[in-house]
C-alpha cells in the first residue's frame, strides 16, 4: 500500500473511531432520545417534525436512570384522547412550548398540561398540551395554524425559553436513520439544535404568531421561562403591539430535575398553580396585563 493510501486509511479509521466514541457517550444520547419520539412532517417550512401520534413508550432522560412514561393522542399531543371538534359549552386552553411544556423528564401525570387541568376549578375546561421538545419560535408559528387553531382554542399559553431564537433544523429520513448508528450525526444534531440563533427571524416569527392568533380572535398568554435578558424589551414590545399578555412566573424559583434544567414534578405542579389564576382571568375576558421585567 502506498504512503498516500496508508494516510487515507488512517484518516478513515480515525473518523470511524471518533464517530463510535461519540456514539457511546452521554453527549449524543439526547439526539437518539428525541428521534424515538418524533416523525417528520414533510413540510418545506417549520415545523419539520412533530411527536408521533399514539405513542406509549418508556423513556429515559439522558442524565438520569429514572424511566418516565410518555403517551400521545391521535393528534400527536401529550394530552388525553378527545374529539377534534370542540363540544358545546367547553372552553379549551392549549399549551404551546418546547421541552418544558412537553414535560421532559417527568411522567404524563406530572407534565404541565395534566397539572394545569388538575388545578382547574369548575367544569367545562379542557387543557391541551401541544409542547414538543426542541421546538423554537419558528416551529410554534408553523404549528399554530396547522395543528392548534383547528382545536378552536379559547386561550393559548405560549412558553418561551432561552433557545427559542434558534433556526429550526431541517431533517430527512436518511438523517434520522443515520442517528441510529452515527455519533457524529448525533453530535451535529445536538450542536445544531443548540446554536445558530437568528434574533431578527425570532422577532418576526413571534410577531407572525401573535398576528395569526389575533386574526383568529384567540387571546395569548406568554410565559417566558429563561428568556435571555437582552430579548426582554423586544418581547414586551411585540406582545404589546398585538395585545398579548406577558407574565412573570418567577421561573427561576421552580424546582428542577437534578443536574438538568427541566422542571421536576414539583416544578410543574408549582408552575400550574401560578398559571391557573392568570389563565382564569384571561378566560373571563379581563384585559391583558403584563408584569414581565
Amino acid at each position: 500500500m502506498s504512503p498516500r493510501w496508508k494516510l487515507v486509511a488512517k484518516l478513515l479509521f480515525s473518523v470511524l473511531l471518533l464517530d463510535q466514541l461519540l456514539f457511546w457517550t452521554l453527549l449524543t444520547r439526547p439526539a437518539a432520545s428525541l428521534r424515538s419520539l418524533i416523525e417528520l412532517t414533510g413540510r418545506a417550512t417549520p415545523p419539520y417534525y412533530r411527536l408521533q401520534p399514539n405513542l406509549a413508550v418508556p423513556w429515559t432522560l439522558w442524565r438520569a436512570a429514572t424511566v418516565t412514561h410518555i403517551h400521545t393522542n391521535s393528534l400527536g399531543f401529550r394530552a388525553p384522547e378527545r374529539p377534534l371538534a370542540k363540544p358545546p359549552g367547553v372552553r379549551r386552553v392549549v399549551l404551546m412550548g418546547d421541552s418544558i411544556t412537553f414535560g421532559t423528564g417527568v411522567d404524563d401525570a406530572d407534565a404541565l398540561g395534566v397539572q394545569l387541568q388538575a388545578a382547574v376549578t369548575g367544569s367545562g375546561l379542557e387543557v391541551w398540551n401541544a409542547g414538543v421538545p426542541g421546538y423554537a419560535m419558528a416551529d410554534f408559528t408553523g404549528q399554530l395554524p396547522s395543528q392548534v387553531l383547528p382545536l378552536q382554542p379559547d386561550l393559548l399559553v405560549l412558553q418561551l425559553s432561552r433557545n427559542d431564537s434558534l433556526v429550526p433544523m431541517p431533517l430527512s429520513p436518511a438523517f434520522l436513520a443515520l442517528l441510529q448508528v452515527s455519533g457524529l450525526a448525533r453530535a451535529y444534531m445536538m450542536l445544531r439544535f443548540n446554536s445558530g440563533t437568528d434574533h431578527p427571524a425570532y422577532a418576526a416569527a413571534l410577531a407572525t404568531f401573535l398576528q395569526t392568533a389575533r386574526e383568529a380572535r384567540v387571546p395569548v398568554l406568554v410565559w417566558p421561562e429563561g428568556v435571555p435578558e437582552r430579548q426582554n424589551a423586544e418581547l414586551r414590545a411585540i406582545a404589546a403591539r398585538f395585545g398579548a399578555e406577558v407574565r412573570a412566573l418567577h421561573a427561576e424559583t421552580l424546582a428542577r430535575l437534578a443536574g438538568d434544567p427541566h422542571l421536576s414534578a414539583a416544578g410543574t405542579r408549582e408552575a400550574a398553580r401560578r398559571l391557573w389564576p392568570l389563565v382564569q382571568r384571561r378566560l373571563d375576558g379581563a384585559s391583558p396585563q403584563s408584569d414581565y421585567p
